[in-house]
């Protein structure tokens, strides 16, 4: 498997794994939105828009157009977290739902360099390979791997509350 197949089952699961989260917390993604002056219909635009781009990452011949979206999706979450900022806003950022509640800051961008950066990634390396003719192991192995990272992440930024 080369470096594109795993940076896009690392998106795969990042957008997967968000969208549920806010669909798990809605209302508290909703809030979120609305304290950024946004329509309240965002919140589900971004959910469905989270879930598009990965199902597009997935298909061969719509994958370079799921990351250009993801590299477009990402970069709105940079102008959002950067819009709290220069709008002096204490915003809960609920990237994840209610597993990682933090200030939409500085924090949020740091956080989201990785998934922007791999989404240019698959871009520059974008090549015909397969994405269906990635083993099933793998898929698996990737995701999970993922989903850890999230969860050691998480844990990290809630340790306080382990004491």
């Amino acid at each position: 498997m080369g470096l594109e197949a795993a940076l896009t089952i690392f998106l795969c699961t990042i957008l997967v794994y968000s969208s549920i989260a806010k669909l798990v917390s809605y209302h508290d993604f909703e809030k979120t939105v609305q304290q950024l002056n946004f329509p309240s219909f965002t919140a589900w635009g971004v959910i469905v828009f989270e879930l598009l781009i990965a199902a597009l990452l997935v298909i061969d011949s719509t994958h370079y157009a799921g990351a250009v979206g993801s590299l477009l999706l990402f970069g709105s979450f940079y102008f959002v977290a950067g819009k709290a900022l220069w709008d002096k806003k204490k915003i809960t950022c609920n990237c994840f739902g209610k597993t990682t509640e933090e200030q939409l800051g500085w924090g949020t961008m740091i956080r989201n360099t990785p998934f922007f950066g791999a989404s240019l990634l698959c871009i520059w390396l974008h090549s015909p390979a397969s994405m269906s003719g990635t083993a099933a192991i793998e898929w698996i192995s990737i995701a999970g791997f993922t989903i850890g990272l999230i969860n050691v992440y998480t844990l990290w930024n809630n340790r306080s509350l382990l004491s």
